[in-house]
């Protein structure tokens, strides 16, 4: 059954040009995203979370030279992995559940939902709470497992709504 979860058809010509749009999108909506971000936490004085912010520029800009190259698959996994590896980072050296950059994670979720295809949809998803579940393991403190096992079953609820809508 995993086999069969996790495959997904190759995209025909047109799938692939509406994934390759929302690609774009995404893309050029991270780039400002992704300064304003590091202009706030700057402000804050939070350094070293500007500098990590910043530093996922060059995925972003990665991922645009690889998606005008029509490497759209590869180019969305890049883009994909590089929120998830900043979100991960960003909860591990925070305040965890209880902070802000929990909602990069349904943001993930639905980008990954209109880019990718069924297979790698799930792989991300499962990923994603994956990256939730290391931060009871960073940070072991009383009631982190009990916020884990809400947040997960929160992404994976919204995970199931976006493949609804991206399978319409």
């Amino acid at each position: 059954h995993l086999r069969r979860l996790l495959a997904s058809p190759p995209p025909t010509p047109e799938e692939r040009q509406h994934l390759a749009r929302h690609l774009t999108i995404a893309l050029r909506l991270a780039l400002p995203a992704i300064l304003l971000g590091a202009l706030i936490t700057g402000l804050a004085g939070s350094h070293l979370t500007t500098v990590g912010v910043l530093a996922s520029l060059g995925p972003v800009l990665g991922s645009l030279q690889l998606a005008r190259r029509g490497r759209v698959e590869v180019a969305s996994l890049l883009l994909i992995g590089s929120m998830l590896g900043l979100a991960t980072w960003l909860l591990q050296r925070s305040h965890g559940f209880h902070d802000v950059a929990i909602l990069l994670y349904p943001v993930i979720v639905l980008i990954a939902g209109l880019i990718l295809g069924r297979g790698p949809f799930v792989a991300v998803a499962g990923l994603a709470i994956l990256s939730l579940a290391s931060v009871p393991w960073s940070q072991p403190r009383p009631g982190l497992w009990t916020d884990f096992l809400i947040a997960a079953l929160m992404l994976a609820v919204a995970a199931a709504m976006v493949h609804l809508l991206a399978e319409d």
